[in-house]
């Protein structure tokens, strides 16, 4: 972009009058429309990443859910989970259920831009 504006600062110097109003005209489109291209970029990357985070929230809520039926299987046998297992079974709770909170904001605003 830069090489653009000094390219058409050193044909506004060498042309006079009109052409050189066209030239500054040209450079100031160019300009907007680059401009313009960042924002919707930046827009872009903002929402692909709020995608990413309500498919990695989804992803969580699946496996949480799988967890839960699991160890509502194993609880309705009549075999004992073993305490080390059981323990596993909490910290892994506890990890996805902070990995689904720090992703929630987003989803939250993901959600409600989407109803």
């Amino acid at each position: 972009m830069q090489g653009i504006q000094e390219e058409a600062a050193n044909l506004i110097v060498a042309y006079s009058g009109e052409k050189a109003r066209d030239i500054q005209q040209h450079e100031m489109e160019v300009v907007n429309a680059w401009r313009n291209l960042q924002i919707h970029l930046e827009q872009r990357k903002s929402r692909l990443a709020d995608s990413s985070d309500l498919f990695r929230f989804f992803g969580m809520v699946r496996d949480l859910l799988t967890w839960i039926s699991d160890m509502t299987r194993q609880m309705s046998t009549q075999e004992k989970p073993r305490y080390d297992d059981m323990l596993i079974a909490m910290l892994l709770y506890v990890t996805l259920c902070k990995q689904v909170w720090m992703i929630l904001p987003s989803c939250y605003r993901i959600v409600t831009i989407i109803l």
